[in-house]
């Protein structure tokens, strides 16, 4: 039997005020992290000095493989084309409605 609207409203509202499990929230820590890593924002290796300069030197060596892993797996992005000129303005038209970026 379906739900009333008063009924779904309700239970959204309660789960919205559940506590966040433990493993949601270690999963989010991870997550997390791994895009810090990703994007390239490690921790110095080197100690600095007081009044002396950054000699640290970090290169971001996880973006590249985690691109080239994704770029196997999934191969190229997918490229939609129309043969009619009306269609492809219709379809670019639609496109951005929906806030899709297109090449």
């Amino acid at each position: 039997m379906p739900m009333r609207p008063s009924q779904q409203q309700s239970l959204t509202q309660q789960l919205a005020q559940a506590p966040i499990p433990q493993a949601d929230q270690d999963r989010k820590q991870q997550m997390r992290e791994a895009w810090k890593a990703y994007r390239g924002d490690l921790q110095d290796p080197l100690k600095v000095k007081a009044n002396q300069p950054n000699d640290n030197v970090k290169t971001n060596r996880c973006a590249p493989v985690v691109d080239k892993g994704v770029s196997f797996l999934f191969g190229p992005t997918l490229k939609i084309e129309c043969g009619d000129p009306e269609q492809e303005d219709a379809y670019r038209a639609h496109a951005t409605v929906r806030g899709w970026t297109l090449g």
